[in-house]
């Protein structure tokens, strides 16, 4: 990847949401994994061990105001970790990709009938340098990059990218 002066965070829509909560409900459990077996040689957690644990708890911060006892389990699955489309990461673990699988599973009904789960996916991509031409329509989010911030911004992202995409709370 080329040095980066700048970076500009986007994201992208990989699928529309397959089915809809009937009702919105409150989040009692969040849950993430990696699963990189799709990817040959995808090294990401070797650089970012505690990405699971990271994600969870940007995840928890991101939606705690929809936190309750009694409620939907959230699974996000990140399946992607790259550079410029490679899941092997460089000496310095930098990455410019980061996506995954989104399942929010409704608690059962009280007669013990289970809802179809919300699905979507979420990609966030690093652009390495500023466009000539920012697009409208959207935050732009600048930053002077390190290993760190680009890792912190990206997963910062792409919670928020989740919030907005769940069933709103009602």
């Amino acid at each position: 990847m080329t040095a980066i002066r700048s970076l500009a965070l986007g994201t992208a829509l990989a699928l529309a949401p397959a089915a809809t909560v009937a009702s919105a409900q409150t989040i009692s459990d969040i849950g993430v994994s990696a699963d990189f077996s799709a990817a040959q040689g995808a090294n990401a957690l070797d650089f970012w061990p505690d990405l699971e644990t990271d994600l969870e708890a940007r995840l928890a911060r991101e939606l705690a105001d929809r936190m309750g006892s009694d409620g939907a389990r959230l699974q996000v699955i990140v399946n992607d970790v790259s550079v410029d489309g490679s899941a092997i990461l460089t000496a310095d673990g930098a990455f410019n990709s980061l996506s995954g699988g989104v399942f929010l599973y409704p608690a059962p009904e009280a007669d013990g009938t289970q809802q179809t789960p919300f699905t979507t996916s979420v990609t966030v991509v690093g652009v390495p340098d500023l466009p000539a031409e920012i697009p409208a329509g959207g935050p732009t989010y600048l930053i002077l990059p390190s290993d760190a911030t680009v890792y912190d911004v990206m997963l910062d992202r792409f919670a928020e990218v989740v919030s907005e995409r769940l069933p709103p709370a009602m």
